[in-house]
Parts: structure tokens; sequence; C-alpha cells
């Protein structure tokens, strides 16, 4: 049949999963399929951002695992398990039982993840049944589950919430607490666990065993809940003589950040489910392990067998499959590598955080999700998404994504960015999301919600924007011969060049020369953020690969997302962590790019720039360095911290915004004469804008001339920035910088420190996850050479009183 002809069979006779045979939905004809690439008869791709159903987690056509699979297939592809055992069968079960919890040692080989929950349910009669106690035949879950579609798995699902409301009343009946509470990261909640305890203690004499997720709740709601839940629970289970049996046929084998999901809890089940990634997603198998305890009693019972023995258990292509997959998981840095998935993840969907559409976004592990405040339409969902090269399957209010371990940094961003596109067509305006606070900084002063405060969220860190003195100098040298000032009314390129331009980008050419030892050049942009977002998409290849601090400001991370060649994170200011990587990948690239801020925005600190240089010399890489928040506060003339370090010349790339301490507008890069040639044909960011009014050019380049003489405010704010540190009590702070953090922990903390101090007359706007890592919302104190001592004890008594509860 032609691709045409097999869909319109498939949709006349094919019974797809959760689907009506009445008008269904077109599927799409998969013809093959490469690592995380499904490609579509006429030649479309998708990345698979579900791992085919959690499962495929090495991605497709794994060389390692077709090769077990063909050896195997050479030797027998079935046999019988009743009274014969081969060797797959029994190395896989010694492998699960070494990485399993301990008290796991029994194995019983399952068809499918639903045939393992069947199994688990009647391991668990049975044991009661062998110990006299036939009365203990019910089971108990929590609402918000998912356990599998077949029978007796159904009637430990969510009753309402989930799939099989329909069969009510025809189930088994079942206890079912509250959905676990609170969720992962979240304080405990002692209360939370009160209706739980209350079902189980009431009816513990009934109740065989519990049955839960651990940590994740999948396909009832994609939750994820905290670990104390578990060990409460299965404490209760022990007093209570109730057998625990932990479903990891999702979150096993590394997909919740842990090998599986209880080691978060640090507990130990008495049956746990296996599935899905078992085999790599290459066969149908499962596992249902048992403690030694309930084998034992089940096997001693009558009628002293396991009543259960399904006509393909132990499969041997399923066991080779799954050997051959435990051989990938078992090689090294997987939980690494699925922790940098969950960053990527995390921040990938953040923006949609205050989404009209958006109830919640949450990351674990290599799980991302979109909850929605409406149920969202599947069909076009998936269509919007797979134009953009994208396959996720919504269910309900959840978007969602287990993509395979394997997937790469640059097709990761790929994905978020294609959930993001669809959703946020509905997002608010943005007074409605982040709220705007009208305000006129005078000085060290600011004025806003009818107040006047000691501002410490303003980056004038030389205290220039209020400078009397200077504006009406810089105003008395203008004359009528510069022209219209007021705007360039064009892009650089058509006609918007003003010699202002010239002149500035002259000045700065020559100052950098002289730090560096070596021509250098100017390119000036509107803004910081235009220049990161621009620059290293223009530079770099497909053949190249980018390599950033984590801690990068975002409009760094946000040009990675957009580069059209691999890129990769290291740890912060962890230099053994990058030269690790460039160890073993610099050979695989053309060019080879290292970007960093000097001085990190939110933490205050200083990359090691003299390392940095030394590792880019060693691995012939370039050296890209945002000094935002650097040049004007270090370096004898005020060039930034590269001039302060005498590292200057060992920086390809030097990024500065002219919004902070030059208390302008714009930005600059400074590089070698053919890269900004490069950059002027090539930059978007610089290519399509109306460039800046020259009268903030013409301020700029005085100003810059100024700051060369400012040496006596840069040593105002060291001094002030060491002094308040060391006058602050019990307080965390971070770096040794004008940027002083105050981590406060939670983002409720953190609001309530901002509102204290606003009410000791200082503006101070606190920082929030997710701009900031979960647990570290802080103040972000950015200090300003114009204030007073008074203003610094002001400061420091405010913090020490919150800090000591006198809010």
């Amino acid at each position: 049949m032609d691709p045409a002809e097999t869909v319109r069979y498939d949709m006349r006779h094919v019974w797809h999963p959760y689907s009506s045979m009445k008008n269904p939905p077109v599927p799409r004809l998969v013809e093959s399929a490469e690592g995380v690439r499904l490609r579509l008869a006429g030649g479309a791709e998708l990345i698979d951002g579900m791992s085919s159903w959690w499962a495929v987690v090495h991605g497709y056509n794994n060389p390692h695992i077709n090769a077990a699979v063909r050896a195997q297939l050479s030797k027998m592809s079935h046999v019988m398990f009743g009274g014969l055992t081969h060797e797959p069968a029994v190395t896989l079960a010694r492998r699960l039982v070494d990485m399993t919890p301990r008290g796991l040692q029994r194995v019983f080989f399952c068809d499918s993840g639903s045939v393992a929950v069947e199994v688990a349910m009647k391991m668990s009669l049975q044991y009661w049944h062998a110990l006299g106690r036939p009365e203990k035949n019910k089971f108990a879950s929590a609402l918000g589950g998912y356990h599998g579609d077949t029978w007796h798995a159904m009637s430990v699902c969510d009753p309402v919430g989930g799939m099989h409301s329909m069969f009510a009343g025809r189930l088994p009946a079942s206890f079912f607490a509250p959905r676990p509470e609170p969720a992962f990261g979240a304080d405990w909640e002692p209360s939370s666990f009160a209706a739980l305890e209350g079902i189980l203690r009431a009816h513990a004499d009934e109740i065989a065993a519990f049955a839960i997720e651990p940590i994740v709740q999948g396909a009832g709601g994609m939750r994820f809940y905290h670990p104390e839940y578990l060990r409460r629970l299965r404490a209760l289970c022990d007093e209570l003589s109730i057998l625990l049996v932990l479903d990891e046929i999702a979150t096993g084998f590394g997909r919740s950040g842990k090998m599986f999901a209880c080691e978060y809890a640090g507990i130990e089940p008495d049956i746990m489910c296996l599935g899905k990634a078992l085999t790599g997603g290459y066969v149908s198998f499962a596992a249902t392990l048992a403690s030694d305890a309930v084998a034992d009693a089940v096997s001693e019972g009558v009628p002293g067998l396991f009543m259960h023995g399904p006509t393909f258990m132990g499969n041997p292509l399923a066991c080779a499959a799954a050997n051959a997959s435990l051989d990938l998981i078992g090689r090294g840095g997987l939980l690494e590598r699925i922790r940098e998935i969950e960053k990527i993840l995390s921040d990938g969907l953040a923006p949609l955080r205050g989404s009209v559409k958006v109830a919640d976004v949450r990351a674990l592990g290599a799980i991302g999700v979109v909850e929605l405040k409406k149920a969202a339409d599947m069909e076009r969902f998936q269509d919007a998404l797979a134009r953009r090269g994208v396959w996720l399957r919504p269910f309900g209010r959840l978007l969602y994504t287990m993509p395979p371990y394997m997937i790469s940094d640059a097709d990761l961003p790929a994905m978020t960015d294609a959930a993001a596109e669809d959703i946020l067509r509905g997002l608010r305006e943005s007074g409605l999301y982040r709220r705007l606070v009208p305000s006129s900084v005078r000085g060290a002063r600011v004025l806003c919600e009818g107040g006047e405060y000691v501002n410490l969220a303003s980056n004038d860190y030389l205290g220039i924007s209020a400078d009397a003195a200077l504006q009406r100098e810089f105003l008395s040298s203008l004359s009528e011969s510069d022209g219209f000032l007021m705007g360039a009314l064009s892009s650089r390129l058509l006609g918007g060049d003003n010699p202002a331009f010239g002149e500035l980008e002259k000045y700065l050419s020559a100052a950098y020369s002289e730090a560096a030892g070596a021509e250098r050049a100017a390119l000036c942009f509107n803004c910081g953020y235009h220049a990161n977002a621009g620059i290293l998409p223009a530079l770099a290849g497909p053949r190249d690969l980018v390599l950033y601090d984590r801690f990068s400001h975002a409009s760094l991370i946000d040009s990675i997302g957009s580069l059209p060649c691999k890129w990769a994170r290291f740890p912060h200011n962890d230099l053994e962590a990058l030269r690790r990587i460039l160890k073993s990948r610099r050979a695989d690239f053309d060019s080879v790019y290292i970007a960093t801020e000097s001085v990190f925005s939110m933490d205050g600190d200083r990359a090691d720039l003299r390392g940095l240089i030394e590792i880019k010399r060693e691995f012939d890489c370039s050296l890209y360095v945002d000094e935002a928040h650097a040049v004007g506060v270090f370096g004898g003339t005020g060039l930034g911290l590269c001039e302060e370090l005498s590292a200057a010349g060992g920086a390809d790339f030097i990024m500065c915004t002219l919004g902070k301490a030059a208390a302008s507008a714009g930005a600059y890069v400074v590089c070698s004469p053919a890269h900004r040639r490069l950059l002027v044909n090539r930059c978007r960011t610089f290519i399509f804008t109306t460039a800046l009014p020259p009268i903030s050019v013409l301020w700029t380049l005085f100003i810059f001339k100024k700051i060369r003489g400012m040496s006596e405010r840069r040593a105002r704010l060291g001094k002030i920035s060491a002094e308040l540190r060391g006058r602050l009590r019990g307080l965390k702070t971070l770096g040794d910088t004008q940027i002083v953090p105050v981590v406060l922990g939670s983002n409720e903390s953190a609001s309530a420190a901002a509102e204290a101090m606003k009410r000791a007359g200082i503006w101070s706007p606190p920082v929030r996850h997710p701009t900031v890592p979960k647990n570290s919302a802080r103040l972000r104190l950015s200090l300003n050479a114009a204030l007073s001592d008074s203003d610094l004890s002001l400061v420091a008594d405010a913090l020490n009183s919150f800090a000591e509860g006198g809010k």
C-alpha cells in the first residue's frame, strides 16, 4: 500500500489507544526512527518528546540493543518459562536484584506494566491468604494515581479524575486517600498526612496493600510530591501490617533523577513493579520484584504456588533487550545527564509561568510538565507542535515531555520552545504578569509608590545618573554642528550611522587596544540583551560548539537556544568541569566558544578570568566575556575586570552594556577588526534595528572619558560593599562585589524581607524562583557610590532586624 492508502486503511480498521473508531484523528505514518527522531512518510522528522510513552530512553535504533537482540534471535526467539530457564533471564534477574532496594530478592517477569501491577496485587492477596488473614483482601491508593488499564490495576487508579471512571461500581472497591501533598521541594506539612493515616488505621484489617507511584504521579496528573510522605507511609504500613507496593514502571531506571524514585525517601517496598525503560522500549516487558517475606509466605501457604503464568513470561528476546538496556544505564553518567535535562527543561518551560492558560510548570529529572487551566485540544496541540518538528501527546490539562535520555542539548530547547509557542498565545498583558512600578530616580534615592526610598535596585554603580554637574557640562558641550540628535530614525546600515557612533567606537577601540596590547575594534548595539542575543549566533556555525557558565545572564542563555550548533553548559565557575568537557569533545568541532560573565549579576561573584584564558589557550578556543557589571567598577581606567586582571588581551570578545555604571543606553562589543566586520554583516540584532539616538551616544562618549578618572568612586564602592557584608549578622551573602545578594531561601521569605526593607525606607524588590534557583530567593542589593554612611547603617540595621525577627 502507498502511504495514503495505509493511513486510510488504518483509520477504517485499526483501533488505536484511547480513541474512537468514529471520526478518528488522522494518524501520522512513521516509516523509521533514529535517535530521538521519528521519520514520517514524506520525509518530515519529529523530535520525539514522549520516548514512545516513556519507554525509549536510549533512543531509536540503538546499536547496542540492536546487536543484543540480533544475537539472541540467532539462538532462540522464545521458549516457555514453565519448567525451563535461560541465561538472559537469569542474568537479568541477578542485575535487577543487585540494583533495586536490598530487600527485593525475588523476580517475577511479566508481559507489561499493567500486568506487573496485577501480579503485585495477586501476590498481596495470596500473601495474606497464606498467613491466615483472608479478610485482608482490599487495596488502598491515593487519588491522582495511575497503575494501568487491566481490570484490577484499574481498581487502584484514581476513580474520579482518572481514565476509568465509567467502570466505577464494577471494579473491586478500593480505599482512596487524598492526593499526596505537599509538592516536591515544598516545606513538609505534617497535617497533609492525616487523612491517609485515618483511612489506613480505620481499615487496616481489610487492606492487603497500599499501591502508589513514588514521588511522581504519572498519567494521573504528572504531580511530584514530598519524599516525607513516602517515609511516613512506609512506617505506617509496617505498624499496621499493610504491604507497600511501589509502582516504578514510569519512574524506574532514572526518569525521576534517581535510579528509582523511592530513593528520594530512602525506603524499600515489599513489592516493586518495573517496566517501560526496562528494555529501552524494544519489547513489551516488565517485572514484579518481591521481598523474601512475601515470596516465602506465598510459597509456603495454600496452594503453595503463585497462581500466575503468562505465555510469554521471561521471553529471551525481551530479556536480551533488557540486559542491553541495563548495560547502557550502568555505563556511568546517566543520573548526571538527567539532572542536566531537568535544568534545561526547567529553564525552557519557566517562561510559560504567568500565561493565562497555564496553571503550573514543573520539572523533575527527565520529566517536564505544563499544567493548563483547561483541557487541551489534543489534535490542535499536536498539529501545532508537529509543524515545529516536535511530537508530544497532551492529555486532559497536561502537556508534558519525558524525552529520551540521550536527547541533545540542542533538541531539548527546540522541544520546550515548541510547547511555549502555542501556549503563550494567551499571555497576559505584561502589567498583569509582572507589575510595573512608575518611579523616578534621584541619585541614591528613588521616588515610587508615594514614597522616597534608599535605592538598592539600581545598577547606577558610580552614581552618575543624577550628577547634575556632569549633566550641565555635557549639555554645554553640545553645539548646533552636532545636528539632529534626538533620533537616528533608521538602522545604521540604512542611513542611521550618525558620526557620533564612529567617535564612540574609535574611542573604545583605542582604549581596549591599549589595555589588550593588540588591535581591537568596537561595535555599538542598542542594549546588552541585543548584543548577547545576536553575537554568538552570528559567529558560530553548524560544526562549532558553545560552552557557557550555567549562571550566565539570561541574554546569553537565550542566545544559546538560537544557535545553529551544539552547545553545553558547565557548572558555575567549575573550570575543571569545563576542562573535562573540552578534553572529551574539543576534537569533534571546528571552533569552540566559551562564554561567561566577569561579575555574575545574581550572585555578585567573579569569574576566574585568568583560569578561563589559560583553558581557552590550551584548547584553542575563543573566550566571550560579558562585562556588564564590571565596566566602570573595576580596572585602572574603568574598563572592567579584564583590565584589572591584565586579561583584556586574552578575551576575544568583551561585551558591555551602557545602562549600568555608564548611566546611559546601549551596549558595545570589542573584538578583532575582522570579527567586527563579520558582525556588521551577519549579526541580526545589529542589522535589523533602528540605531540609538545620537545624543545618547554622545553622552556615552562624554561619560566614558570621565569614568577614566573616577577612581575615588570605584574605591568608595568597593569599601561600602565590604563594609555592608561585614555588618550583616546571621544572613547569608554571596560574592565580593558591589552586588550583595542576601539569600533568604523561600520566595515568601524574600518577599517578607523586601516589605520589611520598604517599611524602613529602602527599595529592594525580591528576586525569586524561577529567576534564581529554588530555595535561593534573595534581596539583590545593588550598591551605589553615592550611598552615604547613614544609608549604609540604615540598610544594615533593617536587614539585621529582619533576621532577628523584628519585622
